[in-house]
């Protein structure tokens, strides 16, 4: 990769021959398995911001998240890149670093127009829909045959994101406890959203959580896994049930990945494998 020493990975994704290595600062890469090439695409390819925080792929296109951190505020937004031209365009205007963060994004980020604070995590819903994870706005939905936005409130007073993950009758959110106050703690939580009845239901420390600090989600079929403050368990998401939950000497759990009855857990700078069965989890 481009200045591969000094680069720090945010996210990766693959697409048919292709990996996509998202970084902070250095804009996104292109890896290309036939060639082992690598190619890097930066603001003056048309990427929003240099800083790549989420990419998920959907057919022919690559959804792109991005957001960047200045003092105790955040720029960001949502752009795509066009996988059969390689053309990247932004779901908003280029931010213009020079001027820096924007103000605070609960004022400023319309709930009906795209995001312009952190994507933290993109997935995709019932008929293409997109889900877009935004720090201290929400959970947002993009239908894409229509070109609308929605924004939906999670459980937590600051829609403080930290992950989200969906299917064709939910999503859900996962969000920071920055209280760390337990059972008497009204913050974080797993907020789950169904479509059908378009309601949503907060979790929390003793309706299936063993704290409210979430920081990692990802499914497999019917269960999700849920990464957080010291610990990592699957639920079913049906019966809203614990199937198995096992503990972690770390306050943040921060990235989860099921692949080939693998079970993926990055904690810090470690990285570890558990083998998982389909049948019992």
């Amino acid at each position: 990769m481009p200045n591969a020493p000094d680069v720090e990975v945010t996210c990766i994704c693959s697409t048919p021959g292709v990996i996509w290595v998202g970084t902070h600062g250095e804009g996104l890469i292109e890896c290309t398995l036939a060639t082992r090439s690598c190619r890097q695409l930066k603001v003056k390819d048309g990427l929003l911001l240099n800083t790549v925080t989420s990419l998920y792929p959907q057919k022919d296109v690559l959804w792109i998240g991005f957001g960047s951190q200045t003092g105790m505020s955040w720029q960001g937004g949502l752009g795509k890149l066009e996988l059969a031209t390689r053309r990247a365009t932004a779901m908003m205007s280029h931010l213009d670093a020079s001027a820096g963060p924007l103000p605070t994004p609960t004022i400023n980020d319309s709930p009906k127009g795209p995001p312009r604070g952190l994507v933290v995590g993109i997935a995709e819903g019932i008929s293409g829909e997109l889900w877009v994870g935004v720090r201290e706005k929400g959970l947002q939905r993009y239908q894409i045959a229509k070109d609308t936005w929605d924004t939906f409130q999670t459980g937590d007073s600051q829609n403080l994101v930290s992950s989200i993950a969906a299917n064709r009758e939910q999503s859900f959110a996962g969000c920071y406890d920055p209280s760390l106050n337990g059972e008497d703690s009204t913050r974080g939580g797993l907020t789950v959203h169904s479509f059908q009845s378009n309601s949503s239901q907060t979790l929390r420390v003793g309706q299936g959580l063993p704290a409210n600090q979430v920081t990692a989600l990802t499914l497999d079929g019917p269960i999700l896994w849920v990464g957080g403050s010291g610990f990592v368990e699957a639920l079913d998401i049906q019966q809203k049930k614990v199937l198995r939950r096992c503990y972690v000497s770390s306050r943040y759990v921060d990235a989860l990945q099921v692949n080939s009855g693998i079970l993926w857990v990055k904690v810090a700078e470690n990285l570890y494998r558990v083998p998982i069965s389909r049948g019992s989890p």
